[in-house]
């Protein structure tokens, strides 16, 4: 009889929707996208540490790669022992399998400690060879003895030569997670929060994180991915994982099975992987190979039938035959870590391997040290220096959520290529689509499946139904429905035209990043409505600064009531831009004003220019001599403004989408920290220059401003230091700032003039 298509995990666990979609808004601390046994033990370990947590999944819980796993709860990493030992040195895999040792006792303790029923055994794992004195095989003995405490040389059938590692462990993964998210739901109620088919349309990174999904939006602080391959939003990401496939047969014998309840895989490359999971069934997995690398007359359920015939021998039958995706880094070791160019807002795990299980739970602990700021040395093991890998700029997208571009059909095809197969991929405006002959007719649909991400054209076709090469998702490609789990959502399908031999599809065509650029205006560009109503309140507050100046501090003089109204207007335009950044972090819905911001810092500069050169005409008549009298700030006032104006002109003058592009968001970070010196240098200026000026109505809105924002800044400093300790360059540096205050503030008040 011919194996079924399915792991057994869905057996007992059939798949279906058990959590809400996400509909309208929404806030949290973090958002966890993905719904694997990563995403929810990543989420698990950030909602203990006090944060709340909405958990994002396209599909159902547990229905990708989770969902098709073997179970295998093993702390060794899916790399060859002695190259790792070699490359990166004795202690470093020492301090690997400690790691792995950590993130185990998490799984085992967790399943203890709220009673999951999920089919959890504890058990050693045999590593073997075939044969005797094999070379490499003694290699990887030699450098897991001195990594690993509970290994022993010891062998068990089917192996010729072993090594045996102690205190492992195998489950039922679907049942574990639904059980967590259970009583975790029970435990944190709304601070843990499980969304079912929202996939992440749209993600958009400012001062906060806010992710799209069909039906609603969650607002955030930071985003972790969890999603075994990078989104596309950061296909930047992408090439740090090379995608694999990997297959498992299930067979069921008629007496029980000629194995131990315990964890197997061999030396052989692409190894072999099997265990039991009830008294006369095994599960086989190997074959491994690029997803590109999937051939007809190669079939992996055949070889592994074969494989068991060899090794595992005794009448039975294989009732089941599954695939899988692995994701591996260069090295064979996952990465956990904070994406360079979106510092402190975005996280990534990746390149998991064949053991996401308990690697992927490892992970979600380094992305929680990275969060809270706890300094821990599985950090940098699993950092992306371990390889040197350096990741690119992010690319400037075209946001295809705000619109639907011009519908054109494009020649993409022709009917000769054909001959051979009944589907060929094509790739049009950056998305690649499957084309499918049926009968005389061809049809067109997105090439990525809808579950798992799988290669439509890499699958098999019958009739008009495709089935996925990675999970064994069904579609009927007339219609794009599904026509078999573990998928739930259609694929998207294009209108298809034949003239003679040309093929042409109907699809959305964009006009390229630097003609949009050129001829439109970005999406979260500011309106010309939106600088026009801003502008005219600037001239209001401007004119009623100027007013109060003219009549009652200034009677009649203009030029004094010039430079005082513009001076009070553009240090109180930046008093307002520092005192927003705290309000976006009081209340992150907030931060969607985030130009506004912008608008009043580059405001802010722009009176100062004018408080600058009116002063320097009327007052100095542009000497030097004149302005520069002393260079002791304390006794000289213009020291201070003179130190404050370039900081505050180059804070303007990169307040662009295209100088945080050049600059890198990060880099353009740091140089507008360069605000708290220069907002101390002015306040300072404006104390020394005219005291008594600011015990009048525009004084006290610039005081009280400046003081609202620098104890919110200060709130939100000591908030940091609290969650991530002393152990950041930035912490030691808004110490130096905060003395540096202080230190300025009692010379200034204090220091005798020279």
């Amino acid at each position: 009889m011919a194996s079924l298509f399915g792991s057994p995990w869905f057996t007992e666990t059939p798949d279906s929707q058990r959590f809400p979609t996400l509909k309208g808004s929404t806030k949290s601390d973090i958002i966890v996208i993905g719904g694997g046994i990563v995403g929810v033990m990543a989420a698990y370990q950030l909602v203990r540490k006090g944060m709340s947590v909405v958990v994002l999944e396209k599909n159902h819980i547990g229905s990708g790669d989770t969902g098709f796993t073997t179970g295998f709860l093993t702390r060794v990493p899916e790399t060859s022992l002695a190259d790792t030992s070699s490359q990166y040195g004795k202690e470093f895999l020492k301090n690997v399998f400690t790691a792995g040792r950590t993130a185990q006792e998490l799984i085992f303790e967790t399943i203890k400690k709220y009673e999951i029923d999920c089919d959890f055994m504890e058990c050693s794992t045999y590593y073997g060879t075939y044969e005797k004195s094999a070379e490499a095989f003694q290699a990887d003995w030699e450098a897991a003895r001195e990594a690993d405490e509970w290994v022993t040389q010891e062998a068990k059938s089917p192996f010729v030569e072993g090594m045996k590692f102690a205190h492992e462990g195998k489950f039922h993964v679907r049942k574990f997670l639904f059980g967590l998210i259970a009583a975790l739901k029970k435990e944190y109620g709304e601070k843990f929060r499980v969304f079912e088919l929202s996939e992440a349309i749209d993600i958009d990174i400012g001062n906060s994180v806010i992710v799209k999904t069909q039906e609603g939006m969650v607002e955030a602080n930071k985003i972790v991915t969890a999603t075994g391959y990078p989104l596309s939003k950061f296909s930047e990401l992408q090439g740090i994982v090379e995608p694999k496939i990997t297959y498992v047969n299930a067979a069921e014998y008629e007496q029980d099975a000629p194995l131990s309840e315990d964890l197997f895989w061999d030396n052989l490359d692409p190894y072999f992987y099997f265990r039991r999971i009830n008294h006369n069934t095994i599960i086989i997995g190997g074959c491994d190979r690029k997803v590109s690398a999937t051939q007809k007359d190669d079939v992996p359920e055949k070889i592994l039938e074969t494989f068991t015939k060899e090794k595992l021998p005794g009448a039975h039958e294989t009732n089941l035959h599954w695939s899988g995706n692995i994701f591996m880094s260069e090295d064979g070791l996952p990465y956990g870590f904070e994406h360079p160019h979106y510092a402190g807002k975005v996280y990534t795990i990746a390149g998991l391997g064949g053991n996401g299980l308990v690697f992927g739970t490892l992970m979600g602990m380094v992305v929680t040290n990275l969060i809270t700021g706890k300094n821990d040395a599985m950090n940098e093991l699993f950092a992306l220096k371990r390889t040197g890998t350096i990741i690119k700029k992010p690319e400037k997208k075209i946001s295809t959520t705000l619109g639907t571009g011009e519908k054109k059909f494009i020649k993409i095809a022709r009917m000769e290529e054909f001959a051979s197969t009944g589907m060929i991929c094509k790739t049009v405006e950056n998305q690649k689509i499957a084309l499918f002959k049926v009968g005389e007719k061809i049809y067109a649909m997105n090439n990525s499946c809808s579950h798992a991400g799988g290669p439509l054209c890499e699958g098999e076709l019958d009739g008009a139904i495709i089935k996925c090469p990675l999970h064994g998702a069904r579609f009927d490609v007339t219609t794009g429905q599904v026509k078999g789990p573990p998928a739930v959502r259609p694929q998207k399908t294009f209108p298809v035209r034949v003239e003679g031999s040309d093929i042409s599809i109907e699809c959305s065509v964009y006009a390229s990043a630097a003609t949009q650029e050129a001829t439109q205006t970005p999406p979260d560009a500011p309106s010309f409505k939106a600088l026009a109503i801003f502008s005219f309140l600037s001239l209001v507050f401007y004119g009623l600064q100027f007013a109060y100046q003219y009549l009652i501090g200034a009677p009649q003089d203009a030029v004094t009531s010039l430079v005082r109204a513009s001076g009070f207007a553009g240090a109180t335009y930046f008093g307002f831009a520092l005192l927003s950044s705290s309000l976006f972090k009081f209340n992150p819905a907030y931060s969607i004003y985030w130009r506004i911001r912008r608008y009043l810092g580059v405001g802010g500069c722009m009176f100062i220019v004018i408080h600058v050169l009116v002063a320097t005409h009327f007052f100095f008549n542009w000497d030097p001599s004149m302005i520069y009298f002393s260079l002791n700030p304390f006794v000289n006032p213009v020291i201070f403004g003179s130190m404050a104006f370039p900081l505050l002109f180059i804070m303007a003058a990169t307040s662009s989408d295209w100088a945080v592009t050049k600059l890198t968001p990060m880099v353009w970070k740091n140089v507008h920290r360069v605000v708290y010196f220069a907002y101390l240098a002015s306040i300072f200026h404006f104390i020394q220059m005219n005291r008594p000026a600011l015990e009048t109505p525009p004084g006290y809105l610039l005081l009280g401003t400046t003081a609202l924002a620098l104890l919110g800044q200060l709130y939100w400093f000591i908030q940091t230091i609290r969650k991530r300790g002393l152990n950041r360059l930035g912490t030691y540096i808004g110490l130096f700032v905060i003395a540096l205050y202080i230190l300025c503030t009692y010379l200034l008040f204090t220091a005798a003039p020279q």
